[in-house]
């Protein structure tokens, strides 16, 4: 951290996957929190004419107000003198059968990390871990179940990890699932027909299913996008 003359700070950091993922996770969240005040803010100022232009912040402004905020909580649940174990951070490995053979996995961000370290973050972090089959096994709640729910949601937000319109990186855990054959037209609420996409993708997919119902993108034309299990190690 440095000091720059006009009394701004600059900060510069590089760290190994595990560290990375943990701070990257818990510093989406809070900017994910700061962008929801905003963009609240935002409708209660303009209604329903509310923009992105209309946001108080930038994203890069948001970005570094988290930091911040992480910080202040940090400070504020230390002074409170919590007593008991801390909250640990969950942090997702996704790892095949194959691949964890050749001692290769990866984050959900698809940061590779060695399992030596991955043994080390268990002491500091509760980690998730997520076996993939050779085969894929479909998972589905037929037609009696409309919403993707429990673990059938959970396998959707590993497998994508982020909204799967093309060139989208909102991630999972702000992301809807959205039937890819529409449950109005007897889609199911299966694995293989459910996918990640973000609010404004998600509109925007309902706004082009009422204009047209024909030509759908089936579950193929949805691989493309898909990010689904780690490769292979070479």
């Amino acid at each position: 951290v440095d000091i720059t003359l006009d009394g701004t700070y600059a900060l510069r950091a590089l760290l190994e996957g595990i560290g990375g993922e943990v701070f990257a996770t818990e510093h989406d969240r809070i900017r994910h929190e700061l962008w929801e005040h905003d963009w609240r803010q935002a409708r209660a100022d303009h209604g329903p004419e509310a923009r992105p232009e209309h946001l108080t912040r930038t994203e890069a402004q948001r970005g570094a107000d988290a930091l911040v905020e992480m910080a202040r909580r940090a400070a504020a649940s230390r002074a409170a003198g919590t007593s008991g174990t801390p909250p640990r951070p969950l942090i997702t490995v996704l790892v095949d059968h194959e691949t964890f053979t050749q001692r290769v996995c990866e984050t959900a961000r698809g940061v590779i990390v060695a399992p030596e370290l991955l043994a080390d973050a268990l002491f500091e972090a509760e980690v998730e871990r997520v076996v993939f089959e050779p085969a894929n096994r479909t998972m589905h709640l037929g037609r009696k179940a409309r919403f993707f729910r429990g673990a059938l949601r959970r396998c959707i937000e590993i497998r994508d990890r982020w909204c799967t319109h093309p060139g989208c990186r909102v991630p999972a855990e702000q992301c809807d699932i959205d039937h890819v054959t529409p449950w109005a037209r007897g889609g199911r609420t299966s694995l293989d027909n459910g996918r990640l996409l973000c609010g404004p993708h998600n509109r925007h997919a309902y706004r082009d299913r009422d204009r047209d119902h024909q030509g759908e993108p089936g579950p193929e034309q949805l691989d493309q996008h898909r990010r689904g299990p780690p490769a292979e190690a070479a």
